[in-house]
C-alpha cells in the first residue's frame, strides 16, 4: 500500500475525508508514513479501520491515530518504569519542611509573617521539580530571591492601600514613598490596606471624583471634535480621587 492508496482508501470509507480534508493531512500522512510504505502500511490501516469509530469530536483518523499501530508508533501503556508519586510527595514536604525550619522561620522573624509566607510558596514550585530526584538537595533561597518575593508583596499590598494610578514609570517619588510605607506595615505583620487606605467621607452615593473627571475630559475632547480643533492637552494624569497629580 502506498500513501496515495491509503488517501484513497481513507476517501471511501470516511464520507467526510473529502479533498479539502486531504489538501489538509495529504502531506502530513505521506511525511510522516512514507517510509511504512508496503505491507506494513496495508496492515497498520487495516487495524486501525476495525478500530476507529467516527464520533462527532472527530469524523476521520488523524496521523496520530495510524501512527499507534505501526512500528515505533505511540503505544500505551508505557513499558517504562512508573513514577514514584507517593516518594515525589514524600520528598517535597520534607523539601519544604526543611527549608521552613532553616530559613522560614528567620525570614518572618527579620521580614514578617507575609513574606515568608511567599518565599514558601516560591519554595513549593522549587520543590514540586526538585523532589522527582530520589535524593534531592535541599533549598536555600538566594538574598537576591527574597527580596524578588518581598517586592512582589509590598508592591500588591501598595497597590490595594493606595490603588494603582501612581505608576512608578509617571510618578516615581509617589511610588518610593507608598512603598516605603507599606513595607514597614509588611514587616511588622501590618496590613496596608487597612491602616493607610484613605477613608471614605459619609456615605455618598453619587459618582466618584473619578468619574466625574473622566466625563468631563470625554466632553471636552466631544467638543473639540465637533468644532474641528486639536482637543485641549492634559498634562497631569487624573489620580483616582479625580485630582491632576
Amino acid at each position: 500500500m502506498t500513501i496515495d492508496d491509503l488517501l484513497a482508501a481513507m476517501r471511501g470509507a470516511f464520507r467526510l475525508f473529502d479533498d479539502k480534508a486531504i489538501e489538509q493531512w495529504g502531506g502530513v500522512f505521506r511525511r510522516q508514513f512514507q517510509r511504512h510504505e508496503g505491507p506494513r502500511l496495508e496492515e497498520a490501516w487495516m487495524d486501525l479501520l476495525a478500530s476507529f469509530k467516527p464520533g462527532r469530536t472527530q469524523a476521520y483518523p488523524l496521523p496520530a491515530d495510524l501512527d499507534a499501530y505501526l512500528p515505533g508508533g505511540l503505544k500505551l501503556p508505557s513499558s517504562g518504569p512508573a513514577l514514584d508519586l507517593k516518594g515525589h510527595a514524600e520528598r517535597k514536604r520534607r523539601l519544604t519542611a526543611t527549608w521552613r525550619e532553616t530559613q522560614g522561620e528567620r525570614i518572618a522573624k527579620a521580614r514578617g509573617n507575609t513574606i515568608a509566607m511567599a518565599c514558601e510558596w516560591a519554595v513549593a514550585d522549587i520543590a514540586q521539580m526538585r523532589a522527582w530526584n530520589p535524593e534531592p538537595e535541599d533549598i536555600l533561597l538566594s538574598v537576591e530571591y527574597i527580596q524578588i518575593c518581598e517586592d512582589r508583596v509590598v508592591s500588591s499590598e501598595r497597590n490595594q492601600a493606595f490603588g494603582p494610578w501612581a505608576l512608578r514609570e509617571e510618578n516615581a517619588d509617589r511610588w518610593e514613598r507608598e512603598m516605603a510605607q507599606c513595607r514597614e506595615l509588611v514587616r511588622a505583620n501590618r496590613r496596608p490596606v487597612v491602616e493607610l487606605k484613605p477613608k471614605d467621607e459619609g456615605t455618598k452615593t453619587g459618582p466618584s471624583p473619578f468619574a466625574v473627571a473622566t466625563k468631563a475630559r470625554l466632553a471636552e475632547l466631544a467638543q473639540a471634535r465637533r468644532e474641528g480643533r486639536e482637543p485641549p492637552p492634559r498634562l497631569e494624569p487624573i489620580d483616582d480621587f479625580g485630582v491632576a497629580g
